[in-house]
């Protein structure tokens, strides 16, 4: 009986594994076989740790740890760090104008939860502070703390 090395490549650049190893942390092993992970399309930068927590949950959707469906209607934005917590990353807002453009809610760290919650009073925001944490919330296990939100009356700037 042999066992194959598990091996993540990256096209078109190769980032750190972060996500294998905060994968691991949480007691999610992968299976022992080849995976690539596209970062498609090629002729946009590709900068930053923004990529670490959607490229964890491509994994977990790969090998069924999550449900694709329970996924497909959220952008994903964060940095993990390799003990599976969601580290803050710029551009939480941004990201939520163009995930609501899209119709989907956005899943982000936990410290810019309330930051993306600017962007429509209706849109769906996951804001969890670590990865077990969003997917005990995604599998039903637990829910996470809803995403503080102004009154219509408070998002008003005064004249």
């Amino acid at each position: 009986m042999a066992c194959a090395l598990m091996k993540i490549s990256f096209m078109p650049v190769p980032p750190p594994p972060k996500a294998h190893g905060a994968l691991n942390a949480i007691g999610l092993g992968l299976p022992p076989k080849r995976i690539t992970v596209n970062l498609a399309p090629a002729d946009l930068p590709k900068e930053g740790s923004h990529y670490d927590l959607p490229i964890a949950f491509g994994l977990m959707a790969a090998v069924g740890a999550v449900a694709r469906d329970a996924i497909e209607g959220y952008c994903v934005l964060g940095e993990l760090a390799l003990d599976g917590s969601i580290a803050t990353v710029a551009g939480a807002l941004p990201a939520a104008i163009g995930a609501n453009a899209l119709g989907k809610g956005l899943i982000c760290p936990a410290s810019y939860g309330a930051e993306a919650a600017w962007a429509a009073a209706d849109m769906a925001i996951l804001a969890p502070s670590d990865l077990l944490q969003l997917i005990n919330s995604l599998q039903g296990a637990s829910d996470l703390a809803p995403v503080p939100r102004l009154s219509p009356a408070m998002r008003r700037c005064p004249t």
